[in-house]
């Protein structure tokens, strides 16, 4: 007669099989997987250090006000030549509105705005 192998000990003979395949394919795969998380983890690192320079980017931001504005007129001249109407341009015309008010107040906000800005950013941060 023919015994049969019982069902807790096949049970266990697909498990052992499993996790034996599982830690064949990892300690192949391993170091593949290891430089992928890496990089990623530089990547993120990377991207939050340029993030988080706020001082530099108010700074840009003020600095560049008058060529962002003459882009934005000069757009702005091309679209109603195209014929778009000044509804449609709504969103370019406060973007003008905020970059006009920049440039015009620019000592101002260098002296008086920048600093508070950059403190209210700072206890933001820090929340």
């Amino acid at each position: 007669m023919v015994e049969t192998i019982p069902a807790d000990v096949l049970n266990l003979i697909y498990v052992m099989i499993a996790v034996g395949g599982g830690y064949m394919v990892f300690r192949k795969f391993g170091d593949i997987i290891k430089v992928k998380i890496k990089s990623t983890t530089t990547r993120e690192k990377k991207n939050y250090d340029d993030s988080k320079d706020i001082d530099n980017q108010l700074d840009n931001f003020i600095s560049n006000a008058p060529r962002i504005l003459a882009e934005i007129q000069t757009e702005m001249r091309a679209q109603k030549e195209a014929g778009v109407t000044a509804e449609q341009m709504k969103g370019m015309a406060s973007k003008a509105k905020m970059l006009e008010f920049v440039v015009q107040n620019k000592e101002i906000i260098e002296i008086i705005g920048t600093p508070i800005l950059k403190k209210i950013v700072g206890f933001i941060k820090a929340i």
